[in-house]
C-alpha cells in the first residue's frame, strides 16, 4: 500500500467524490454533514455537528492530511503530535475518529490565526488569517471530541501517570514534525508509551536533504527567483553548504536527521509496516549538483518525504 494510492472502504461513489474535493475545500456544508454521518461511529454522533466550522476548515486545507490517512483511525482515538493550532482535529473527527487530542508547545488556544493552505503564497509565504473560531471555541463546539493541549508529549505522559486508567491512543500521527524534533528518540519513546499495543504510528517526514528540506524561502520551484541571492543561498541544495549564524532556524528547529537514521530510531520502538520514500527532485538535481555534494547520495537529495506506518513493538 502506497501513500497516494489508499482508498477508503465502505464509501459509495458520491462520498468518494466529496472526499476528493475536500482538500481544496470545494464542498458544501451539506456534503460535509453527509460524509460525517457516513463515517462517524453509530451511536457516537455529535448531536449538533458544527458543520460551519468543518466547512471552513476544509476551505483552509485542513482535511487534506486526515483524508489521506482515513483508513487508519476510524473508530479510534487520535493523538496529533506537533498539531499547531489543532485545526486538523476537525478533519479527523469529521472523518471518523472518536476523539482527537492535539499537542503542540506553541499552540495559542485563545487566538484565531491559522495558515490558509488553499490560497496562493505571498512572497513565498503561506498566509495566516482567522478561521473564525479559536481553538478553545472549536473544542467547545465539538463537545469534548477535540482537545488541544499547549505542551509536549511529556506532559501527556504525566497526565496519564496521574490517571492510569485513562485510555491510550489508537493512532499517533506526526505530520511534517519529525524533522523538527531535537529529541526525536525521546518523543518516539513517549509516543509508544501513549499508544495502545495494537495502535499505529503514522508520520510524514520532510527530508532536510531534499530540494525543499531547508524550510526557508523559496518553498517551491514556482517561487524561485534565481536572481535573488536570498533565494539562492538555500535553493538547489545550497542549504547543505550554508553556514548558519547562531540562533538560525537550521540550528534551533531542524534536526537534519538522515533517512537511514530516521528509520533506525523509529525501529527502536516500532515495527515498520510501510516505509514509502517519496522521490521528487523538482527537476533540479543534476550531475553537477551531485558532484558538489560528495557526502550525499542521489537518494539523500531526491527523496523529498517519507511516509511511515508502524506498529508498537511488543513489551
Amino acid at each position: 500500500m502506497v501513500y497516494f494510492e489508499m482508498t477508503a472502504p465502505e464509501l459509495d461513489k458520491t462520498l468518494k467524490d466529496i472526499g476528493k474535493r475536500l482538500s481544496k475545500g470545494d464542498v458544501t456544508e451539506a456534503e460535509i454533514v453527509k460524509l460525517y454521518r457516513r463515517l462517524c461511529i453509530p451511536g457516537e454522533e455529535i448531536a449538533d455537528f458544527p458543520a460551519r466550522i468543518a466547512l471552513r476548515s476544509a476551505q483552509f486545507g485542513y482535511f487534506r492530511w486526515p483524508w489521506k490517512i482515513r483508513n487508519y483511525y476510524r473508530g479510534k482515538r487520535v493523538l496529533d503530535v506537533g498539531c499547531g493550532q489543532g485545526t486538523d482535529g476537525i478533519g479527523f473527527v469529521t472523518l471518523g475518529a472518536t476523539t482527537y487530542c492535539g499537542v503542540d508547545a506553541g499552540a495559542k488556544l485563545d487566538i484565531d490565526k491559522v495558515k490558509n493552505k488553499n490560497v496562493p503564497r505571498v512572497d513565498g509565504v503561506t498566509q495566516r488569517t482567522g478561521l473564525g473560531w479559536t481553538p478553545n471555541e472549536i473544542m467547545a463546539a465539538f463537545g469534548g471530541r477535540i482537545s488541544i493541549v499547549r505542551g509536549v508529549t511529556t506532559d501527556l505522559l504525566a497526565e496519564h501517570a496521574r490517571q492510569p486508567d485513562s485510555p491510550k491512543f489508537g493512532v499517533v500521527a506526526l505530520h511534517t514534525v519529525t524533522e523538527h524534533l531535537m529529541d526525536l528518540k525521546g518523543v518516539l519513546s513517549e509516543c509508544r508509551a501513549l499508544m495502545e499495543d495494537d495502535g499505529n504510528l503514522i508520520f510524514l517526514h520532510d527530508n532536510f536533504y531534499s530540494w525543499k528540506g531547508h524550510h526557508m524561502i523559496p518553498k517551491s520551484v514556482n517561487d524561485l527567483d534565481e536572481s535573488n541571492p536570498e533565494h539562492m543561498q538555500y535553493a538547489d541544495w545550497n542549504h547543505l553548504i550554508f553556514d548558519p549564524p547562531p540562533g538560525h532556524y537550521f540550528t534551533r528547529a531542524l534536526n537534519k536527521i538522515r533517512l537511514d537514521d530516521l528509520r533506525a530510531v523509529t525501529a527502536q520502538f516500532f515495527d515498520i509496516e510501510i516505509w514509502d520514500e517519496i522521490v521528487n527532485d523538482f527537476g533540479r538535481l543534476t550531475d553537477e549538483i551531485l558532484a558538489r555534494h560528495p557526502d550525499y547520495s542521489r537518494r539523500d537529495l531526491s527523496v523529498s518525504n517519507v511516509f511511515c506506518v508502524a506498529r508498537p513493538k511488543a513489551g
